[in-house]
């Protein structure tokens, strides 16, 4: 859980109830298959024939067996905290959450590139990488930053991508089983990686030619690695460095020999499907939801972005949505007690020839970039206008 108030605290808390298994207890009473569970999906597999590897009772747990609240993570700060449902360890790159057990995540370890793609947005505003002179967010810095789109594995891969692209020229493909290796010209592919902005807003050439590269370069393979917190990446060229976490591991490393077959590939479907390797998202990218054709900015966390949404290639088009961004809100608060300034927007659609004329309406407002502005405090809610009312009598639904 994440909240803020107008005092300017940020509190990140992922307290809940949970066995009270400590790493030092699951090291003395784990079975071998449990110390496998452990190291990697963080699973207990206690030995239940040594009565004193029954899980115990704490002094202060709340219910018998269960992990005491002290004893999981909760950090509360005055800058911020950033958690994109992964390990508690890197919820503040200044101070970073240890000595907790395995079963919050891994410590000291690599973290996924959603995760870094988070701090990296705030922390060059904080720093002033972005602007000297603001290095605080308002309500519509916080709208923006979210809807920048900006692809952390580009940024870590681009220099390295564009030169193994151009010093080559030519990638090899898939084999189709004619025994024969083939070959495609990439060169076209380069200079789009070169220009492209590295962000999969509507109109950025280039965002459906990276994002079926790291489809078929495995890039989702890197938050696997980093969840079960093993930090050799053979997709990195500098390795991670605990003192870095959010800009290490990077570098595109030249002996992962997926990513050349997988810019080969990509070159031979798009042009195949008649897709410009140049092609943006307004023109490929669409809703998934029902019948919705929304063109929809974003894409998959695994793969680079903090606005997340899953992705699937169509052959001829990405669909997107079914899961990601559902409900979106950014509040601004003030010390003097003014009713905070909020915006909210929904992702979803259940547009479909039986669902109601406004059923992707705020789906719509995604696309565009538009924020809902709605009532908040009381004042507000008692001068807001009552744009409809649905009534249920004997099974029957009525909206006026």
């Amino acid at each position: 859980s994440t909240v803020a108030d107008s005092q300017g605290n940020a509190l990140w808390t992922d307290v809940g109830k949970l066995p009270n298994i400590s790493n030092e207890h699951a090291a003395r009473c784990n079975t071998p298959l449990g110390h496998a569970l452990w190291n990697t999906l963080a699973v207990a597999v206690i030995n239940g024939s040594v009565s004193s590897c029954d899980v115990p009772t704490h002094a202060d747990s709340a219910a018998p067996k269960t992990m005491p609240a002290a004893l999981q993570p909760m950090i509360k700060r005055k800058d911020y905290v950033v958690n994109s449902n992964e390990s508690h360890w890197l919820t503040n790159a200044y101070q970073p959450l240890e000595g907790y057990s395995r079963v919050f995540g891994p410590e000291r370890s690599a973290r996924a590139v959603r995760t870094r793609m988070g701090h990296r947005l705030i922390l060059e505003r904080l720093e002033g990488v972005t602007d000297p002179n603001k290095k605080t967010f308002n309500r519509q810095d916080l709208q923006d930053l979210l809807f920048s789109n900006r692809n952390m594995f580009y940024e870590l891969w681009r220099d390295d991508l564009v030169s193994y692209c151009r010093a080559s020229g030519r990638m090899p493909v898939t084999p189709d089983g004619s025994g024969s290796p083939e070959f495609v010209d990439v060169t076209e592919a380069c200079d789009v990686l070169a220009n492209w902005g590295g962000t999969h807003t509507l109109d950025d050439p280039g965002a459906v030619l990276f994002t079926r590269l790291t489809q078929l370069a495995y890039a989702d393979l890197d938050f696997l690695i980093n969840y079960i917190g093993v930090s050799a990446n053979p997709m990195f060229r500098t390795p991670f460095n605990v003192n870095d976490p959010v800009n290490t591991p990077s570098g595109l490393n030249p002996a992962y020999l997926p990513i050349y077959n997988a810019l080969g590939d990509t070159v031979k479907q798009m042009r195949a499907a008649g897709i410009p390797l140049n092609a943006t998202l307004r023109t490929h990218q669409r809703s998934g939801y029902g019948k919705s054709k929304v063109a929809l900015h974003g894409g998959d966390g695994p793969r680079g972005l903090f606005n997340h949404m899953n992705t699937s290639w169509r052959g001829d088009h990405i669909s997107a949505g079914g899961g990601g961004p559902s409900f979106l809100q950014a509040v601004q608060f003030f010390k003097d007690g003014t009713c905070p300034d909020t915006r909210t927007l929904l992702l979803g659609s259940q547009r479909s020839q039986y669902a109601w004329d406004r059923a992707d309406e705020q789906q719509i407002k995604y696309s565009q970039g538009v924020w809902v502005h709605p009532p908040f405090c009381d004042s507000d809610l008692d001068a807001a206008p009552l744009e409809s009312e649905t009534i249920l009598k004997d099974g029957v639904v009525e909206v006026r």
